[in-house]
């Protein structure tokens, strides 16, 4: 055993030398790797730690009218794709059969059966990416990889990287939503370093998997317009590439077909916008309505205390309620006009003309006086004592219910609630007054018959409407010194 010591020493020196070296290493690794880690605006070689492979799902395709055999099997041919899924609501129809075992079928909303377990997305997607690509798109060359590996970002906001589809139109947006008014603004930007809010047009979404799983609704469609809703959610940022990676088929190029995807893509987006409750787009400038029509209930539903349940979630009128409001005031103004009967605005509607010409941000209607014995003119009201009734224009007359008061309603429609209010008002030696009050509303009073003798004009959301004279005075008798200047919610309600 003492023979063995002099050749045993350097080798336990070499083994000690040896962990000690791996010690240096490992710290100096470790630090270089913290110092980097900790500068989140250091360039990182695109994608993050790429592993090659990837999941592509199609969700953008038309059942009547696609191409999803072809675009499977133009997909299935590049090497980092691990896995093609097609998303539908329900089981395909007609049916489409892929030969490729990397083809597997998703539905949203699939069948309730016994003993059937539904699949759900995060068993599907196994991979680290994700590519969102719609239906007829076909990559360039069958391997992606270099491309992606030499593109390099240094913003970490960006979750997203967009793809155009060679002679397609994608376009960089700057996007605001204002939650409190229901609106979504875009407009055109050019990208700052390649990096915008949001990439719309014909263009191929990369993702990391876990960002895109984690995204409230990953599947909606479309799924630019679904992105760009969700991302400014959350604060994500695209990066658009130079490079051109994808072109399009020719099967879907056919007149009739594009059509029909046209009129898909609209009921998709009015049905994402509801879905995320936007109801009004600005587009480069050009205003779009969404929500509420005469078809439909109107957006909110009976006000409980005089405050609408949309005030609770920090919101105010709707545009598209402000739109069928004004709608139909300027109906009531038109029918009054052409009978010769006078009417002036009233109330809540009177002061916001008074601030700034347009409706006090969370009205939900809109209020009218007349004299009570020019009622009979307006064959409409008279018809309304036997019960409601339609006009030609779809506008609907109706005596307040019992209980509410002896007053007259004009609705949007027989469905869209939304409405104007007409309230009958007569002379007593001098004073306008009616037969009965609100008791929880005190500016629902009389006043001298002098302020109507005579009437003035002013501007109403965009139209000229007749108004009580001496303007101020008229509201700071009903609503009290300074009521201009110091606008409150209803029953000082705070958000």
């Amino acid at each position: 055993m003492i023979s063995f010591l002099p050749r045993t020493q350097p080798t336990i020196l070499l083994v000690f030398l040896g962990a000690l070296l791996q010690y240096i290493l490992g710290y100096f690794f470790w630090t270089s790797y913290c110092a980097s880690s900790s500068n989140p605006t250091a360039n990182h070689v695109f994608p993050f730690e790429f592993d090659g492979k990837i999941t592509c799902i199609i969700r953008d395709f038309d059942s009547e009218a696609s191409d999803l055999e072809g675009t499977s099997a133009a997909i299935d041919a590049v090497g980092e794709v691990a896995r093609i899924v097609v998303v539908s609501e329900r089981k395909l129809y007609p049916p489409v059969n892929s030969p490729s075992p990397k083809v597997v079928y998703f539905e949203t909303q699939p069948s309730v059966r016994l003993g059937v377990p539904a699949k759900k997305l995060r068993d599907i997607v196994q991979t680290q990416w994700v590519l969102l690509l719609p239906d007829g798109v076909r990559p360039s060359r069958q391997s992606l990889y270099d491309s992606l590996r030499q593109t390099t970002t240094s913003n970490p906001a960006v979750k997203i990287w967009a793809f155009r589809v060679r002679g397609k139109r994608a376009s960089c947006q700057s996007v605001r939503m204002d939650w409190k008014r229901w609106t979504l603004t875009m407009n055109n930007s050019a990208p700052v370093g390649d990096v915008c809010d949001a990439v719309t047009g014909s263009v191929v979404y990369l993702l990391r998997s876990v960002d895109f799983l984690n995204l409230p609704e990953p599947l909606l469609q479309p799924v630019g317009e679904s992105l760009l809703v969700q991302s400014l959610s959350l604060g994500w940022k695209t990066h658009i590439f130079g490079e051109t990676l994808f072109a399009r088929s020719d099967k879907l190029l056919d007149p009739q077909m594009l059509a029909h995807q046209r009129s898909n893509h609209d009921d998709h987006v009015r049905d994402l916008y509801d879905r995320f409750q936007i109801k009004q787009t600005v587009k480069n400038g050009h205003v779009e309505l969404f929500g509420c029509t005469k078809a439909t209930p109107r957006c909110f539903g009976n006000v409980i205390n005089d405050t609408p349940s949309y005030l609770y979630e920090g919101r105010w009128t709707p545009p598209c309620c402000i739109n069928a409001l004004k709608a139909t005031l300027q109906h009531v103004i038109e029918v009054f006009d052409f009978n010769g009967v006078a009417y002036w605005l009233e109330g809540g509607s009177l002061l916001g003309a008074a601030r700034n010409g347009q409706l006090i941000p969370w009205d939900y209607d809109i209020d009218l006086g007349m004299f009570l014995n020019e009622t009979k003119k307006i064959q409409y009201l008279e018809a309304a004592r036997e019960g409601p009734v339609a006009d030609p224009d779809g506008f609907t007359w109706e005596l307040a219910q019992p209980g509410e008061g002896q007053f007259y309603r004009v609705h949007y429609s027989r469905t869209n609630r939304l409405h104007v209010d007409i309230f009958p008002f007569y002379a007593n030696n001098s004073v306008m007054t009616k037969d009965f009050w609100f008791r929880s509303h005190p500016q629902d009073r009389e006043f001298p018959e002098d302020f109507l003798t005579p009437m003035e004009s002013a501007g109403f959301l965009g139209l000229t409407v007749a108004v009580p004279n001496r303007r101020r005075e008229f509201l700071e008798l009903k609503f009290g010194k300074g009521c201009i200047e110091n606008p409150k919610y209803p029953r000082d309600f705070k958000l």
